[in-house]
């Protein structure tokens, strides 16, 4: 029967599953490699505000190996095995579209983004103000005058 993971989450075990959250960017796999519990790492994250820093940094490292494995697939691709009669005769790589309009969306919002139009009828004129992501109210330009 395998061990349940620790409860005890002593430096070393901490360093290991900072490490490896560094890594992959998975809490729960990274609490599984290192061998502790994931409840007590979050305990832990709540009681020690450094270990949190540490946490936190580790995370976003770890998010950055998933955007730059997103951009490896979409540009490079990845090898699939090809069978014929239940034998394996080669490989193709196939790329992820998905993945690069991903990309370029988060690259080049102005230019990929998803466009919205929205059509409003009301009997009297009304003020309109577009507030766009990122934008604060006063970066907003002047609102715009709508007539019935």
């Amino acid at each position: 029967m395998a061990k349940k993971n620790d409860t005890k989450t002593t430096p070393e075990k901490r360093a290991r599953f900072l490490s490896l959250l560094s890594e992959c960017g998975n809490v729960s796999r990274a609490a599984r490699l290192a061998k502790l519990n994931r409840t007590a790492l979050y305990d832990f994250y709540e009681k020690d505000p450094e270990f949190a820093e540490a946490w936190d940094k580790c995370a976003k490292l770890g998010a950055y190996a998933l955007k730059d494995e997103a951009r490896r697939r979409a540009t490079e691709g990845i090898l699939n095995p090809i069978f014929y009669k239940g034998q394996k005769c080669g490989v193709k790589r196939e790329f992820s579209d998905t993945l690069l309009i991903c990309l370029l969306k988060a690259a080049f919002p102005d230019e990929f983004a998803e466009r919205k139009k929205a059509e409003v009828t009301t009997p009297e004129p009304i003020t309109i103000r577009v507030i766009m992501p990122g934008e604060s109210a006063a970066q907003a330009p002047e609102p715009l005058q709508a007539e019935a």
